[in-house]
């Protein structure tokens, strides 16, 4: 599986995601550009920076993608549509 499949599972059941969770959970060093990747394949997203606990007891500043469903259908029944012609396999 690709890290742009697994970031489109995950998106599936989540609506959110920081580079953290994406290192730690799903193992995607290059949060970024995955979501570029997917961008350019029709999936919208918010970049929205919040603010979380640093580990020395302060705040930081960390980009959180959050994806926009109702803007993204187009590219996910399009994938959708892809499995079902080649068998469950993506063109």
């Amino acid at each position: 599986m690709t890290q742009n499949e697994t970031l489109e599972n995950w998106f599936k059941t989540n609506d959110r995601l920081t580079q953290r969770i994406a290192a730690r959970d799903l193992g995607i060093w290059r949060l970024s550009e995955r979501v570029r990747e997917l961008e350019r394949k029709g999936y919208v997203f918010e970049h929205k920076t919040i603010q979380v606990p640093s580990r020395h007891g302060k705040s930081a500043r960390v980009m959180q993608y959050i994806i926009d469903r109702v803007k993204s259908a187009g590219a996910m029944l399009v994938k959708a549509d892809n499995k079902a012609l080649f068998g469950g396999f993506t063109a």
